[in-house]
């Protein structure tokens, strides 16, 4: 199960902010986590979470941003915790860097066609494969020293 795997303190709980509010006010006040990574997840009217991809960021967050409304950080018996998918707590994933080669692979197999080979071809698929390679050994260490000893 996910929860036994990542633990729970990379999630904040924000509540008691007014039924009014929307997705796009909560993402404004953390406006700059953005690109290390974060996700608001609804739990109803007057609550949601703010799922960021470690718990130091998570911390930061928590403790340089001033909030209108309750904000901690979830906890592992926390009673919110029945309430909530397991997918939901789940650190967000950067989305792969996209490149035209690629997108018109798939276009063309989706069409059922092929694509003719160049060699300009081969030599972006060799660097695509290289930079691929890269971002899994750059993705485990970072989640190494994101997660330490939490992971075992």
């Amino acid at each position: 199960m996910y929860s036994a795997r990542y633990g729970k303190r990379h999630v904040l709980v924000l509540a008691d902010f007014p039924p009014s509010t929307r997705t796009i006010d909560l993402e404004k006040l953390f406006q700059d986590f953005k690109d290390q990574g974060f996700v608001i997840r609804w739990v109803n009217d007057t609550t949601a979470l703010a799922v960021f991809r470690t718990p130091s960021i998570a911390l930061e967050a928590r403790n340089h941003i001033q909030y209108p409304f309750t904000v901690r950080i979830l906890d592992e018996d926390d009673t919110l915790v029945s309430s909530i998918s397991p997918r939901d707590l789940e650190p967000p994933r950067q989305r792969p860097q996209t490149s035209t080669r690629t997108a018109q692979r798939l276009i063309a197999q989706g069409m059922g066609l092929k694509l003719p080979s160049a060699t300009d071809g081969s030599q972006e698929f060799r660097k695509q494969e290289n930079e691929r390679r890269n971002r899994i050994v750059t993705r485990q260490k970072l989640k190494d020293d994101a997660w330490g000893d939490d992971l075992n």
